[in-house]
């Protein structure tokens, strides 16, 4: 496996917002998604809260607010550009449109469908998911 340079984020509460934190202070680039009204605000406060603090921790080279880009509702357009992806959502299925890759495997499996071979074997060729 090739290093680790960009890092999608799927999810931008606290959990989310402070793994894109961590991974900005060790000089990755992230890919930001979330659907929540209001999210990619949020997290760009949360961020400028917690950024003096990672400063005081240490910062590695090329660790930047700048290195990150919230690019909406879903990674789904932006595979290509990431080589991990932290999933930080509660997958129910409760929602309209599968707004993740865990929940589409979810779906999957709700509707009987095979979705470890689907889905996994697919994703997994490609990148790191972790949740």
């Amino acid at each position: 496996m090739s290093a680790i340079r960009t890092v999608g984020v799927v999810g931008t509460g606290v959990i989310g917002a402070s793994w894109t934190g961590l991974f900005l202070a060790n000089g990755l680039r992230v890919v930001v998604s979330d659907p929540a009204s209001g999210s990619e605000k949020k997290l760009n406060k949360y961020l400028q809260n917690i950024w003096p603090d990672l400063k005081k921790i240490g910062l590695k080279s090329g660790a930047s607010l700048d290195n990150y880009q919230f690019v909406g509702t879903s990674l789904k357009d932006h595979y290509s550009k990431v080589d991990f992806i932290q999933e930080v959502i509660n997958v129910v299925p409760r929602y309209a449109g599968a707004s993740s890759l865990l929940e589409s495997c979810y779906r999957m499996r709700q509707r009987r469908l095979k979705s470890k071979r689907v889905c996994w074997p697919r994703l997994m060729q490609q990148h790191v998911l972790t949740s």
